[in-house]
């Protein structure tokens, strides 16, 4: 694969990205909210009956030293599911072991790519 494409792939959300950081950060969340976004395989090689095809998707992370208490962490889940986002996974869970990985609470999530196209494609 060439380099072109691959960093295409990776930026191919970068300006919804921003976008919906600026929206999530109204919500006054006593964390740092990250947020990413991708599609599964743009080349739509996979077969009809794969429930990935043409979706896409995303994770809300909430960067700090702990669980969200704040209410936000629903708020944003909310957020999600008005955009149409089919939510997947939530955990409002922090862990870190000195000298180990951190988890932070975060919530993924799918959506379609032909409702969320890419914005740089």
């Amino acid at each position: 694969m060439k380099l072109k494409t691959i960093l295409n792939e990776l930026f191919e959300y970068k300006d919804l990205e921003q976008k919906f950081k600026s929206e999530l950060e109204q919500l006054k969340s006593s964390h740092n909210i990250s947020i990413t976004m991708g599609m599964y395989d743009p080349r739509n090689d996979r077969p009809d009956t794969d429930p990935l095809k043409g979706k896409g998707y995303g994770k809300i992370s909430f960067i700090g030293n702990s669980e969200v208490f704040d209410g936000s962490f629903e708020k944003v889940i909310n957020w999600a599911e008005e955009k149409e986002f089919e939510v997947i996974s939530k955990s409002n869970y922090y862990e870190h072991d000195p000298g180990e990985r951190r988890f932070y609470p975060s919530i993924k999530f799918h959506f379609n790519v032909e409702d969320v196209p890419p914005t740089n494609p």
